[in-house]
């Protein structure tokens, strides 16, 4: 008797399983979400764990029976965090390069010239406050010199 109720109880247990599984992989959503506004954690590495989970849920589901609610359900939590992570980078990413030509274009005007050197140099800027400082340095001064002296 008792296997046959454990039979006909295996889908609410599953059902029970699967949301318990869900709400792992919101906690475990949150704190990566934590981990990379901190910049603990790098949206490249973020994206291969992403990845991951949506495998590993997929897999469950597929081997476990047909959960497709729970698993879209973790597929949309999954989107929603990658998705802003994704743009806002692309933002930063968009913001130094347009800062970049910047500082390229007025060495240009000023010294009619940007040596390809200093050009690699520049390029290779990751920091936004020194590529502000560094169009400042370009206005300011009054030979190519000088912008090679503050990189």
């Amino acid at each position: 008797m008792r296997a046959t109720n454990l039979i006909k109880r295996r889908p609410s247990l599953y059902n029970e399983e699967f949301e318990k599984l869900i709400d792992t992989v919101r906690e475990v959503l949150n704190i990566l979400s934590e981990l990379h506004d901190k910049k603990e954690i790098f949206t490249g590495d973020l994206e291969r764990i992403l990845r991951v989970m949506t495998n590993i849920t997929g897999y469950l589901y597929d081997k476990y029976g047909k959960y497709r609610k729970a698993d879209e359900e973790v597929k949309t939590m999954v989107t929603n965090l990658y998705n802003p992570v994704v743009r806002e980078e692309g933002i930063k990413e968009g913001i130094r390069k347009g800062k970049i030509s910047d500082i390229e274009n007025a060495i240009r005007v000023k010294f009619d010239r940007l040596p390809e050197d200093l050009k690699e140099k520049i390029e290779n800027i990751k920091n936004e406050e020194k590529l502000n400082e560094l169009l400042i340095t370009v206005i300011k001064s009054d030979s190519i010199d000088e912008v090679y002296k503050k990189i």
